[in-house]
């Protein structure tokens, strides 16, 4: 919860607060299980709650800026599975050799495409695979 606000959220929501009792979703249990008892995961988010409340009117519109951002590109992501230049890679795996060494050496980084990206707002712009221009 600290970590999604300090980068700038402004809500913590749970999905589902209850386990789904007759259900084929993938995702179906809560932080209530079927005995709608508290539990280990409910008393955290309790006492997470309580934290939030007495500090919430601080935590409001908080935000961090990365100066470096990855560019991605499903129009690359297509062109190369169309026309791949690998049988056992692809975008993605390009994506991940690029982007894992940022998240080693703690170097928060953004990820955008062509369509919003803003270039001025960072010092340094990765593209992985640029296929089409």
């Amino acid at each position: 919860a600290y970590s999604h606000i300090a980068s700038g959220a402004n809500m913590i929501e749970y999905w589902h607060w209850h386990s789904t009792h007759n259900s084929f979703e993938t995702y179906w249990k809560g932080i209530l299980s079927h005995d709608s008892q508290s539990n280990p995961i409910y008393e955290e988010i309790q006492k997470t709650g309580s934290e939030l409340e007495n500090i919430s009117s601080s935590l409001v519109n908080l935000n961090i800026h990365a100066d470096v951002c990855i560019l991605v590109s499903n129009q690359s992501l297509t062109a190369i599975n169309w026309f791949p230049f690998s049988e056992n890679k692809n975008y993605n795996d390009i994506f991940r050799r690029l982007y894992d060494p940022f998240y080693k050496l703690n170097i928060r980084t953004d990820i955008s495409d062509e369509n919003h990206i803003k270039p001025r707002d960072y010092k340094l712009i990765v593209v992985p695979s640029l296929y089409s221009v």
